[in-house]
């Protein structure tokens, strides 16, 4: 007989990026499979947000440093198998719950969704020693998880204050739902087939690194006609509008915010690019082979190269480098087949099921 497991879902803020992601898709498959699935959140949802059937939101007061009398409280009126938690803040968060709240018996698992020394070396003094005392305490979680290999080789050489496991699940993944697709292009440049359309899908934030981006446009389009889409709003998108003119190129650019279904424009587009400086694993390049999207993207630390196949299903190239990227996406231009020619689905890692399971896996192990 399978046991049915009550687990608690706790993402932190429930904000556009691949946390959000990852947790709503593992709660659609944990509840496919008949288990009890609780989100756990310190800011309201918003209303774009599409939950799952039979997904109960838990408000744990509108900011981290106010919810620790309602997670506590939580945890012992409802006496969760397990808490699945992300962010440093909201791991200790949770840990501090399971100590007061007397419920012991509650597992407690960390996942990791970026590459912590790439992100540790961009914050001030007090979000570092926040990651430090994590890192110390987390000698008392249960389980810790990384969304790539690169991430956990990462957190296992730089920051663990002592040898322990650290699990690799990837994100779960959903499969493109062609019947579902619109017929009509989300944009109009994406109704003329006789100008590529490139997408850039993220925040504008300098871990994305745009202005590599932008200078690879700029040399392309000296070569070819085509067109640049940025998905994703930011405090840099006024200097990367600016920089845009200052290049020559702001009419091939249309800057169009945070959108709700990128899925729309990766059906229609002819590639995705992607510069970030790291990540933990790229979501946006996953969802782009579920809709067979030429991907370009940068080398980065860590997970692009696992995604992508270490080169078999897209194009991986050097971060920031600009020419490097140039003739990247020259090449998936000219043959866009070649990057979907696969003996193999990529996508079959990623499956909801399959992560779902995993983490089943460290729950009932």
């Amino acid at each position: 007989m399978i046991k049915r497991h009550h687990i608690c879902l706790a993402p932190g803020a429930l904000t556009a990026g691949g946390i959000r992601t990852a947790f709503l898709i593992l709660a659609e498959a944990l509840l496919a499979r008949g288990h009890c699935v609780d989100l756990l959140v310190t800011r309201q949802v918003m209303t774009e947000v599409a939950l799952p059937k039979g997904l109960r939101v838990i408000q744990a007061g509108t900011k981290t440093r106010n919810a620790l009398p309602a997670a506590t409280r939580y945890l012992a009126q409802n006496t969760p198998d397990a808490v699945i938690s992300a962010r440093p803040y909201i791991d200790l968060l949770m840990m501090a719950a399971r100590a007061l709240s007397g419920h012991q018996k509650c597992k407690l698992v960390w996942s990791f969704h970026t590459h912590q020394s790439s992100d540790y070396a961009t914050r001030g003094v007090g979000s570092r020693l926040l990651v430090r005392s994590a890192f110390v305490a987390s000698r008392w979680a249960d389980s810790l998880v990384a969304v790539s290999d690169g991430v956990a080789e990462d957190i296992a050489l730089a920051f663990l204050p002592a040898p322990r496991p650290v699990h690799t699940i990837y994100n779960p993944v959903k499969r493109a739902d062609r019947s579902a697709a619109v017929s009509e292009p989300p944009h109009p440049w994406l109704k003329d087939k006789s100008i590529p359309v490139l997408l850039s899908i993220g925040r504008l934030v300098q871990q994305k690194d745009h202005m590599t981006l932008l200078q690879a446009f700029t040399d392309l389009r000296k070569q070819r006609p085509v067109r640049l889409l940025i998905l994703g709003d930011g405090p840099m998108r006024s200097q990367l509008e600016a920089v845009a003119h200052s290049f020559g190129c702001a009419e091939e650019i249309d800057f169009l915010g945070h959108q709700v279904q990128p899925e729309r424009f990766l059906s229609k587009a002819d590639g995705l690019v992607s510069t970030s400086l790291w990540e933990g694993f790229g979501y946006v390049l996953a969802e782009a082979l579920a809709w067979c999207c030429p991907v370009i993207a940068a080398d980065c630390p860590s997970g692009p190269a696992e995604v992508l196949g270490h080169g078999r299903y897209g194009r991986l190239v050097p971060p920031n480098d600009p020419n490097a990227l140039c003739c990247a996406i020259a090449q998936a231009l000219d043959d866009p087949k070649r990057t979907y020619t696969f003996e193999d689905d990529p996508l079959d890692r990623f499956d909801p099921d399959r992560i779902a399971q995993a983490y089943l896996d460290l729950l009932e192990g």
